[in-house]
């Protein structure tokens, strides 16, 4: 089998991240958001799609990355990416970086790995003795 076959989970997660940060760090993102929505329904939906993003993305390491290290890098990395794509928003024209999309952003990752440990951990019968 080859090495593109067996890795195209992790690799689909980078694209997809890729997309991801092209989108929070883009100036067309909230002008798109401004034409497709009224303001107090924009407002909640930007806050939805940080904090189910990151949640997703959470998740997802947990499906497609090898256990142990990788999956720890990997969330290290979203963490990271979580604080920084708000601090350089405030270098992208129509764009604003805040403190509380930082914490949502976070709170998207928790509630990720919060998922992933209440479904993927395995239950008492399943331990060994």
């Amino acid at each position: 089998m080859s090495r593109l076959v067996k890795d195209w989970p992790i690799l689909s997660w980078w694209l997809l991240f890729a997309l991801f940060s092209y989108a929070l760090l883009s100036p067309q993102s909230p002008k798109i958001n401004a034409a497709l929505l009224p303001s107090t329904i924009g407002f909640w939906a930007g806050k939805g799609i940080h904090l189910f993003g990151y949640a997703l993305f959470s998740v997802l390491i947990a499906l497609v990355a090898r256990r142990g290290w990788s999956q720890g890098g990997h969330w290290v990395l979203l963490l990271g990416h979580a604080m920084l794509t708000e601090w350089l928003q405030t270098w992208v024209p129509g764009r604003t970086g805040n403190p509380e999309d930082v914490v949502i952003n976070l709170c998207g990752v928790l509630l990720g790995f919060t998922l992933v440990v209440l479904l993927f951990r395995p239950s008492r019968a399943e331990q060994p003795a």
